[in-house]
């Protein structure tokens, strides 16, 4: 009887945390002149939402002048930009019989050493950039800590892609 009761009490908790929480929900939504009504449609919420972000994107094109890129400028990582071209794995799925052992061992074997390739291709641009941002930060006078962290990481970077290099000349 104890559980049944203490059941109901968290029951009705849940209950009236979830309406208030709605309730709220609800009148954020009234408020903003910006967010979309409740008794739209999903589909009608996105189409507005991409309407509204194409015409801020037009303005913000017609408005700005182009960014120029100056020496005194902080380092920061590249904005993220997805792949434009296909994804590689559903390309490279493995095509041949699965109760053939060798083969498959063969292209898993083809698969690491192409994971290998781009990996030492990856660290030789990452290296590249990592060396300009070590010689920006000795000629604005950072901590000789930072830079010597910087060092570590470019010659760990070097040192694995010529592991690498090693293995796939072995093979």
């Amino acid at each position: 009887m104890k559980r049944v009761i203490v059941l109901l009490i968290l029951l009705i908790g849940a209950l009236a945390w979830y309406l208030s929480a709605d309730v709220g929900a609800i009148k954020a939504r009234s408020d903003s002149s910006t967010l979309l009504s409740v008794r739209d449609t999903p589909a009608v919420a996105a189409e507005e939402a991409v309407s509204a972000r194409q015409s801020k994107t037009q303005y913000s094109q017609a408005v700005d002048p182009p960014k120029q890129i100056s020496a005194q400028a902080p380092i920061t990582e590249p904005e993220y930009v997805p792949p434009i071209a296909k994804d590689r794995q559903q390309d490279d799925a493995y095509q041949g019989d699965l109760h053939d052992h060798q083969a498959y061992q063969r292209y898993q074997q083809r698969q690491h050493n192409d994971f290998k390739r781009a990996y030492i291709s990856a660290a030789k641009d990452k290296v590249a950039l990592l060396k300009t941002w070590l010689a920006r930060g000795e000629r604005e006078g950072i901590s000789p800590e930072q830079l010597q962290f910087a060092r570590d990481k470019i010659a760990a970077l070097e040192q694995a892609k010529q592991q690498l290099e090693e293995q796939l000349a072995q093979q």
